[in-house]
């Protein structure tokens, strides 16, 4: 790292409080790893500490990448960089030169604590609180619902904050002891060596059991760490969190919620069914990713899970077959990390290209899903909506008689408010609570913090029924 102009100083302490030690223009010196405090990254330098860039929330405009000689520079604030692997904007706990050479480095894991709401967290919860008071029913199935967190303790600052983001999440059920959680997928942003990310993952579920309820996570394309092992580490193998690992993990949360097809099928994918107690309620999961682990060497990129989607005819079956079997009084609440391709979104008045990238291969199963719902609501009208992830926006769509709902991404620094979700504001987070209220056949979306309008219609139908979202 490269001092380029004056104004710098390290400290004994990432803390502002310590006493500071010029640095002069000019001086290169080496660091050994990155954190954020007090608003600031941090480059840490044998024993001393440096602040060179302030984050609100998004990542730094002035963070900048050149190319010079074959060399990426990347410029922040009042200091340069080389590191390959380590660009200033991210919060690594090794240097790029160990990066991939080294798979014995230890780290420290500090123990998940129950969140201590701020003042402007209290006020969003409360009002989150009092909105679903006004339009539940006595038979309400009220669930929580987040998305993309990326939780990622050293990729950046946003990755870092997504822990609290799923503590926040954790509050609110506890307190109103809400029906489910549901963490519709990508838990993890799968940039980092695997032992760095189950480390993260075992976090993230730990900060999701703090609620005490049940809580289900369905699986996204970043969650099994092929995006690192495909882009980054060279496309080794070895590097793809594989899913019997994986539900060690994530399925110790609802091990006794879905029914076993985490376990039975043979592409151990995450799909089942979880009916809600004394409700008529279903919640469905589906795996778009639904492929083996070991798919022999893996030669191409496109053999690798992430952003490549797919909906086995194992899983095909077992959604067509489930739905058959639901009782008429009995109705489906499905949730998906992506949606099938082709569905007409209504951000920009038409087709939504990026809903429908990266299903290479994948389309033909999108749509066999697709036909599935249709069927089963043609024949019952019992589909209250199908509800995803993945695109960092907030969408919606009509077609085949259903309601196609997107949610937009907890990770503050990606998706279309990236800009407006600073740190500490009512506008950080972004995630939702539904109310199924069965008797009235009425669904209520009430968001906690950022949304973006153009992305969601005022009124919904579901067939013989009155829906509103609200904010």
């Amino acid at each position: 790292m490269t001092v380029i102009k004056n104004g710098v100083f390290s400290r004994p302490e990432p803390t502002f409080r310590a006493p500071a030690e010029k640095i002069h223009r000019g001086l290169v010196f080496s660091y050994q790893g990155k954190l954020f405090r007090e608003g600031w990254l941090w480059a840490i330098s044998d024993g001393r500490y440096i602040p060179y860039q302030r984050v609100r929330g998004h990542l730094p405009r002035s963070v900048r990448k050149r190319r010079v000689g074959g060399v990426n520079w990347y410029r922040a604030g009042r200091v340069l960089d080389t590191a390959a692997k380590q660009p200033l904007a991210g919060i690594w706990p090794y240097s790029s030169e160990r990066h991939v050479a080294d798979r014995g480095q230890s780290m420290t894991v500090e123990a998940v604590r129950p969140l201590l709401p701020t003042k402007v967290e209290q006020r969003e919860l409360q009002r989150v609180k009092q909105a679903i008071a006004r339009v539940q029913q006595p038979d309400s199935v009220v669930i929580a619902h987040l998305t993309d967190t990326h939780f990622s303790s050293y990729a950046s600052p946003s990755t870092a904050r997504s822990l609290h983001y799923l503590k926040t999440v954790s509050y609110y059920a506890k307190d109103t002891a809400l029906d489910l959680i549901v963490h519709n997928g990508d838990l993890t942003d799968g940039v980092v060596d695997k032992r760095y990310e189950l480390t993260d993952m075992k976090q993230a579920v730990a900060a999701l059991q703090l609620s005490q309820r049940p809580v289900l996570i369905s699986q996204g394309n970043h969650d099994d760490n092929s995006g690192y092992a495909r882009d980054v580490d060279s496309q080794f193998y070895d590097q793809v969190i594989t899913n019997p690992e994986a539900n060690q993990i994530k399925g110790a949360t609802f091990a006794g919620l879905l029914d076993n097809r985490l376990v039975t099928n043979a592409n151990h994918a995450v799909y089942g069914r979880y009916k809600v107690p004394d409700s008529p309620v279903n919640v469905i999961i589906l795996d778009g990713f639904d492929q083996p682990d070991d798919l022999p060497g893996y030669r191409s990129r496109y053999d690798f899970r992430h952003g490549w989607t797919h909906f086995s005819p194992a899983q095909q079956t077992w959604l067509r077959e489930t739905l058959t079997a639901l009782p008429d009084d009995e109705m489906a609440l499905v949730f998906t990390h992506i949606m099938p391709h082709g569905l007409p979104f209504d951000r920009h008045g038409n087709y939504n290209e990026f809903a429908a990238t990266n299903q290479r291969g994948g389309a033909d199963e999108g749509d066999a899903i697709r036909a599935i719902l249709r069927q089963y609501q043609q024949r019952t009208g019992n589909l209250i909506a199908v509800v995803a992830g993945h695109t960092h926006i907030d969408d919606y769509a009509y077609q085949d008689g259903i309601n196609w709902i997107v949610s937009t991404c907890a990770i503050t620094d990606r998706g279309l408010g990236r800009l407006k979700r600073r740190f500490n504001t009512r506008y950080e987070q972004a995630w939702d609570v539904f109310s199924v209220n069965p008797s009235t056949r009425e669904l209520y979306r009430i968001r906690y913090g950022y949304h973006n309008r153009r992305g969601f219609l005022g009124r919904v139908h579901w067939r013989g029924f009155k829906g509103k979202f609200t904010f």
